[in-house]
């Protein structure tokens, strides 16, 4: 998970190289537009998806954690 991936040069970069290692990446932003964006130029090299959330607001941090939870915890192999 990168928080920030979406706006911010060194989060994105850093997504960006989880994904080319064979990674994948889950962008959490404020900005719809940005999150998409940013999960579209990933998901050309592997695995990438998103999440619009303002972590200010704690309902909000809820709701990503529950998503993080169902969608994309880590499988055992």
């Amino acid at each position: 998970m990168v928080v920030g991936g979406s706006g911010g040069r060194i989060g994105r970069e850093s997504a960006a190289d989880v994904v080319s290692g064979g990674g994948s990446a889950v962008i959490i932003g404020r900005e719809q537009a940005k999150v998409d964006e940013t999960v579209e130029t990933l998901s050309k090299e592997g695995s990438a998806d998103g999440i619009t959330a303002d972590l200010a607001d704690r309902t909000q941090v809820a709701r990503v954690q529950q998503q993080l939870a169902d969608n994309h915890a880590e499988r055992p192999c």
